[in-house]
This record gives structure tokens, sequence and C-alpha cells, in this order.
């Protein structure tokens, strides 16, 4: 599970905290954190992208288009509804076990096509892998953002 003080935008968190202030990379965070909601009950819905494709685990650098999350739910049997948590299985867990080296490089995940417009229109409340970071995850690339 990911909180929202994973990504800040302008040195700031959701909801204005000051990520200096807030965020460490020995202590985590004092504000945002994942831990700090007592826990919630919804339904779950486990789409197993790996076991859909055949394989153990996803490859390196591999993008989960939100066409590939319907096709999941279809072959699956299952629907995506309004409140759910939403769990996604790449696999890449099992990669820790095997070559711990390889379990942070190129990591498999969400990619970018369509899934924001997926996860709104499912009113997804909750997302979850058994990836590093939920969404693909390449760290040899440096993301950059600027205002406009």
């Amino acid at each position: 599970m990911d909180s929202l003080a994973h990504v800040w935008w302008d040195g700031h968190l959701y909801n204005g905290h000051h990520a200096e202030t807030h965020v460490t990379s020995w202590d985590g965070t004092t504000r945002n954190g994942i831990e700090a909601i007592g826990g919630f009950v919804t339904r779950g819905v486990l789409l197993d992208m790996a076991g859909h494709l055949g394989l153990p685990h996803l490859p390196h650098g591999h993008h989960i288009s939100a066409s590939d999350l319907t096709a999941v739910t279809q072959a699956q049997g299952v629907d995506v509804r309004s409140g759910d948590a939403l769990l996604v299985r790449t696999g890449w867990i099992r990669v820790w076990s095997e070559e711990r080296e390889r379990f942070l490089r190129d990591t498999p995940g969400l990619g970018e096509d369509g899934m924001l417009t997926f996860l709104h229109d499912h009113q997804v409340a909750a997302l979850g892998a058994d990836n590093v970071a939920v969404e693909a995850w390449d760290p040899g690339v440096t993301i950059r953002c600027t205002r406009h």
C-alpha cells in the first residue's frame, strides 16, 4: 500500500504539509503515512496479472495498462466497484527471494496508459501491489516535473 507521503509537489505533501519537515529517509513520515489511518474495511479485489499471462512474475519494466486490468477482470470474472481496494499481483515479490539485486531494478507495475481514468472511473478507494512502488519503476530514470 502506498501513502500520500510517497510523493510531493513543490516541496509540499498532500494537504500543504512541508515535505522537508515531515519526511526523512530514516524515520519515514510524520504526516500522511499509511500507518496513521488505523485500518479500513472494504471489499478487496485481487487481479492476478502475472497469472493471467501464465508467468511466475511479470518481466522487468513491464507496464500494466488499463486495458490489461480490464482483460484480467473479464478473465477472472470479477468487477472493480466503487470503494474497492484493488490489489494487483505482478509476482515481483518472488524476485526478492530469488535475486535481491534484481528486485529493485526495472520493476514491473502499473503504467500510465489509461490508468488514472481506470482508477477514477471505477472509484477505487485503495490500491496495492506486490512490487516495489505499485507503479512500474526504473530507478535509473529521473522524472522531472515542471510548473506551467
